[in-house]
C-alpha cells in the first residue's frame, strides 16, 4: 500500500536513497531508515516540506512511512513516527504535519490515530494501483494539537480501581 513499488534491484534502492539526498539538500524532504538490530527494516519521512506557497505561510509536510510486515504491531512506526513529528514541530517549526492511507489500511489508521491526527475526509477513488482504484483517508496535525497529543503521550494514566 506504498506510494512506490517494492524494490525488486539493488538499483531502484540506490535511486531511492540518491532521491533522498537530493529532497534534504533542497530542503523539500527528510527521510530515516528505520533499523532494528542494525538491519534496515523500514522507511519514514517528511515529505514537500513548504513554508511558503507564494504570499501565503504554509509551514508544513506529508509524513510517510513504511516497515516490513515481520514487524507490524509492535508499535516501532508509532514510536519512529512520534520522533518524526517532534522533530518536524519542534526542530524543522512546522505549523502543520499532514498523512494519508488507504481506507482499507487499518494498520497505518491505528497509527495515524494514535498520533493524535485528526480526520479531515476521505478522498474516494483516488489514487490508482495494482489494477484498482482506491480511497484515501486524510488527516492532519498542527502544533498545538501535537503539543497536547504529545503532553497526553508521555503521561501515564491513574489506573481506576
Amino acid at each position: 500500500m506504498m506510494s512506490w513499488a517494492a524494490h525488486t534491484d539493488p538499483s531502484q534502492t540506490l535511486a531511492f536513497i540518491a532521491w533522498t539526498r537530493d529532497g534534504i539538500a533542497n530542503g523539500t524532504d527528510v527521510v530515516w531508515a528505520i533499523e532494528v538490530d542494525g538491519r534496515a527494516v523500514g522507511t519514514i519521512g517528511l515529505d514537500g516540506i513548504q513554508f511558503a506557497m507564494r504570499a501565503w505561510r504554509v509551514d508544513s509536510a506529508e509524513l510517510g512511512y513504511w516497515i516490513a510486515p515481520p514487524l507490524h504491531g509492535r508499535g516501532l512506526m508509532t514510536e519512529a513516527a512520534q520522533a518524526v513529528m517532534r522533530f518536524g514541530f519542534d526542530t524543522l517549526g512546522l505549523h502543520k504535519i499532514t498523512v494519508g492511507c488507504f481506507a482499507e489500511n487499518v494498520a497505518s489508521r491505528r497509527v495515524i490515530e494514535k498520533l493524535g491526527f485528526r480526520p479531515i475526509g476521505r478522498r474516494e477513488d483516488d489514487v490508482w494501483r495494482d489494477g484498482r482504484w482506491w480511497s484515501v483517508l486524510r488527516y492532519e496535525l498542527t502544533t498545538s494539537e501535537w503539543s497536547d497529543a504529545s503532553t497526553t503521550m508521555r503521561v501515564s494514566k491513574p489506573r481506576l480501581a
